[in-house]
């Protein structure tokens, strides 16, 4: 998940409270790794209540960072 700011050490320490039974959830700097066991489609994780803590989040695959990089980083 891309953040709009780095949060808060409460902030942080709010969101890795809601981290459901076997998903791996960590920070760095403005972006959250999150490796869900269920898969995205049947997550328990409170999205909505991460957004209120951190702020509007955009949550993209792995696959797709490495695309949108290569697209357009590629020459640099």
């Amino acid at each position: 998940m891309l953040l709009p700011e780095e949060p808060s050490a409460e902030a942080r320490e709010t969101v890795l409270a809601l981290t459901p039974p076997g998903d791996r959830l960590v920070f760095g700097g403005r972006q959250l790794y999150w490796l869900p066991a269920a898969g995205l489609a049947r997550t328990e994780f409170d999205l909505r209540t991460v957004d209120k803590t951190v702020g509007p989040t955009t949550t993209r695959t792995r696959r797709t960072l490495e695309r949108m990089a290569k697209k357009f980083f590629a020459g640099e």
